[in-house]
């Protein structure tokens, strides 16, 4: 199980409660941008955080679960979700969610 408060509204209000920090550190290209991964593309070092995470006991067990992923459809490559800044604008005045 895990907390992931920028991905989700029932994630979000549950962070807010506890004082869960909302961390964003993978910057546009994909790299970590803080901590102790700093500069690695997050596609070629999750495995590397998984063990050491389970190294240290910080997780209790680990499993790859192979699934489709969405990729580009012009190149193929995987696609990043990424939290970052958005704001909307209620056009028609009508105040809907």
């Amino acid at each position: 199980m895990h907390l992931a408060p920028s991905y989700g509204e029932e994630d979000y209000d549950l962070a807010k409660e506890h004082d869960f920090p909302v961390v964003s550190d993978v910057d546009d290209s994909g790299f970590y941008s803080s901590g102790e991964w700093q500069g690695k593309q997050v596609w070629e070092v999750n495995k590397e955080i998984a063990k050491t995470l389970n190294e240290r006991g910080i997780v209790w067990k680990i499993e790859y679960i192979r699934h489709s992923y969405p990729h580009c459809h012009r190149c193929g490559t995987k696609l990043m979700y990424r939290a970052h800044p958005s704001w909307f604008m209620d056009i028609d005045g009508s105040g809907n969610k």
